[in-house]
């Protein structure tokens, strides 16, 4: 999201993105889209946060959009003019640096509604999504039940391996299903690297419980994984600031089913009925089994879904409603200079 903000504001604005010399894919990924890229430096996190507290200091009047709340807190002390961007639930004493960044941004935003009741004064500005070129010859092949040699139902999941991701939820409606005589297969895409020893565990015996009906990808690009699908479980149990991955798969033509947590419900909309109840494998087993036999209902809501997605969540959508925000703050900083 820093990279396709940055990249919108260069219509209106002269842009740089400011981050550490290592780890360098941000730097790189720059470089491709030609955005400036400046280094202030800085080994480790907490070299990298006084670097930032340093260039801040030396640009006081430059607008600065900070990503979460480390960056916020490292430039506010300078920092004149700043834009408060926060992508999670500030929990414990995260609040109370919230409360000292807060007092001095020119604006808080927030991905979601859900995560407004957090922020009460923050702007909702929606996360977007690039579009996926997902092969719609596998994906027409799958839907016509060939995956697998076989009529099976194939739902996949996408994400860091992780109770907080539902991987455990997944993988107990998957075996629910198949005691019920669905013909169902799993496939998982992603890793654990961000996850404890014991999160990780969770995950390894989750996957395992499903053999031989399942299958691992590894960190694979999601259209590799959108291509083989029916359906795409999002089974978070913690509040999700927003749900990027159902998006994704919203733009992709890919069937999905969410939980009820969080900002997910959101993503999909008022009215959307293949949402199921978090932490409840059963509720999940019963929404993945009402999707298998309802393929006209699904197809149709999908359709809907990628119009939602075109309307709201598309890189035009979404680079329209952030220059709006940074209008009104440019307009703002303006009349009271």
């Amino acid at each position: 999201m820093l990279l396709a903000m940055a990249d919108a504001a260069r219509s209106v604005a002269d842009v740089s993105v400011v981050g550490p010399s290592a780890p360098t894919e941000v730097a790189d990924r720059c470089r491709l889209l030609g955005l400036r890229y400046v280094d202030v430096g800085g080994a480790d996190r907490r070299r990298y946060l006084m670097s930032l507290a340093r260039w801040a200091a030396s640009h006081r009047t430059t607008l600065a959009w900070c990503n979460g709340l480390a960056p916020s807190l490292a430039a506010s002390p300078s920092s004149r003019r700043q834009v408060v961007h926060i992508h999670q639930h500030p929990r414990g004493l995260q609040r109370s640096a919230l409360g000292l960044v807060v007092r001095r941004a020119e604006r808080v935003v927030v991905p979601s509604q859900s995560m407004k009741c957090s922020v009460p004064s923050a702007v909702v500005l929606e996360n977007w999504t690039a579009p996926r070129g997902v092969d719609r010859t596998v994906r027409r092949r799958n839907a016509e039940g060939r995956f697998m040699g076989s009529e099976t139902f194939t739902v996949g999941f996408l994400g860091r391996l992780s109770p907080a991701k539902g991987i455990d939820v997944f993988a107990a409606a998957v075996n629910d299903l198949r005691r019920r005589g669905v013909d169902v297969a799993a496939v998982v895409a992603g890793d654990n690297r961000f996850s404890s020893r014991s999160e990780q565990e969770v995950a390894r015996a989750s996957i395992a419980s499903m053999s031989p009906h399942a299958r691992t990808l590894g960190w694979v690009d999601r259209n590799v994984l959108f291509a083989v699908v029916d359906v795409l479980v999002v089974p978070s149990t913690w509040s999700e600031p927003f749900g990027l991955v159902a998006a994704e798969a919203m733009g992709a033509g890919v069937p999905v089913a969410v939980s009820d947590a969080g900002a997910l419900p959101e993503v999909v909309g008022d009215g959307y009925p293949w949402v199921f109840s978090r932490g409840d494998p059963g509720s999940l087993a019963t929404c993945l089994a009402a999707m298998q036999a309802d393929r006209d209902g699904v197809a149709a809501w999908t359709a809907r879904m990628a119009d939602r997605w075109a309307e709201r969540y598309s890189p035009e959508a979404g680079a329209e409603r952030f220059l709006e925000v940074l209008g009104d703050v440019l307009a703002g900083s303006s009349s009271s200079s």
